[in-house]
């Protein structure tokens, strides 16, 4: 499986494989319905899968503040919805990352 796929900007990453509590992970978010994906790198806090595929994360963003509002955030992913966000705009799916990756968002 390819998750560099070229289309993932304009569709939902579906799944929950590969996601453990304390590894890195990057979030489709969007500011506009219309507009492309784009991934944020953070660290799944927990994970609570659902009975139909679903699951609820909640995942940090350790480059903020922990009194930002936008520290922690709580989502329901894994299958092809687009949801509104509590920081604004719009969720996709979330995908672990390799060390590599992860490498590479914490080099910036």
């Amino acid at each position: 499986f390819d998750y560099m796929d070229a289309t993932y900007p304009f569709r939902v990453f579906q799944g929950t494989e590969g996601l453990v509590p304390g590894v890195g992970v990057e979030v489709q978010w969007k500011m506009q319905e219309a507009s492309p994906f784009g991934w944020w790198y953070g660290d799944l806090e927990s994970l609570k899968p659902e009975s139909d595929g679903t699951a609820t994360a909640t995942v940090t963003f350790r480059h903020f503040p922990m009194t930002s509002r936008w520290y922690r955030m709580k989502l329901c992913f894994g299958d092809s919805a687009i949801r509104g966000c509590v920081f604004g705009g719009y969720t996709g799916g979330i995908r672990p990352t390799t060390q590599a990756e992860k490498d590479l968002w914490l080099s910036f």
